[in-house]
Parts: C-alpha cells; structure tokens; sequence
C-alpha cells in the first residue's frame, strides 16, 4: 500500500509539472502564430529553427560568430549574410530599442503618474470631472 501511496504522489507531481510544460508550449506556440503572421518570413523556419537563430543572434557581436548552421539558415531569406551584415543589423535593433526605451522614459518624466498608477487614480477620481 505504500508503495501505491509514492507513486500516487510522484504521479500527482508528474502532472503538475507536464501541465506547466505543456501550458508555457501553448504560450509559445501563440506568440510564434502571431509573429508568423506578422512577419511573413518567419514561416519559412521550424520553431526548433527559430528558437536556434534566437538563441545565436541573442550572442552576436564584433568577436562572436555564428554557428555555421545559423548562417545557412538566415541565407534561406539572405542570400548574402555575413557576419558584419548580421552584427550591423543587430547593432541597428539595439539602437532602435535603446530609442525607444529613452523615449518610453521621456514620456514617463513628463507625466506626473506614470502610466500603472494612472488607471486607479482616474478611476477614483471621474466623478469630478
């Protein structure tokens, strides 16, 4: 009988920890459709494939090169890349998201809520407007 009772607990553990797994695969699989369908070229890529050019361009720089594999796939939608075509484009997104970020903080500095405090301060306060 006790035997029955660990493998009862361990089973119960199983299952909870494959719900997790199978929950985040369900999240990822949606924010892989979605992105598909905004940009077009990602369907030429499994998602084993995408998640492998994530993972390498995530380490690219002046020194760090790409697996050989990572430059055979990006050459399906980029005949031509190179490193230094890669490194300048990813250079380029950086600087877009460092724009971005200080623009964000530009907003946020000149307003006096920030944005998450906004909605429950006007909420109680719209009677009086």
């Amino acid at each position: 009988m006790s035997v029955m009772k660990i493998n009862i607990c361990s089973l119960k553990n199983y299952f909870k920890h494959l719900a997790a797994k199978i929950d985040l695969f369900c999240r990822w699989n949606a924010y892989l459709e979605k992105k598909r369908r905004e940009f077009y070229w990602l369907n030429y890529f499994t998602s084993n494939q995408i998640t492998f050019l994530c993972e390498q361009l995530a380490c690219v720089g002046p020194s760090q090169l790409l697996q050989v594999q990572a430059y055979t796939l990006l050459s399906t939608i980029n005949p031509g890349v190179s490193h230094n075509k890669v490194v300048k484009c990813m250079n380029q997104v950086t600087s877009m998201e460092e724009q971005e970020e200080k623009k964000e903080q530009s907003i946020q500095s000149r307003c006096f809520y920030k944005r998450e405090q906004f909605i429950p301060v006007f909420s109680s306060h719209v009677n009086e407007f």
